[in-house]
C-alpha cells in the first residue's frame, strides 16, 4: 500500500478541482503539447 503525504493529497485534489473547472482548457493544452512533440519528431526523422 502506497502512502500518501497530506500534503500531496491537498495538492493532487486542488489539482482535480482545476481540471473539472476547466477539463475542455487542460484537454486542449495537452493535446496541443503532443502535436507539438509529434511534430519535432518527425522533422527529426526526416533529416
Amino acid at each position: 500500500m502506497l502512502r500518501i503525504s497530506d500534503h500531496e493529497k491537498k495538492t493532487m485534489e486542488q489539482r482535480e478541482k482545476l481540471e473539472q473547472h476547466r477539463p475542455y482548457y487542460t484537454i486542449k493544452t495537452a493535446s496541443c503539447i503532443q502535436h507539438k512533440y509529434f511534430m519535432q519528431h518527425i522533422v527529426q526523422y526526416r533529416k
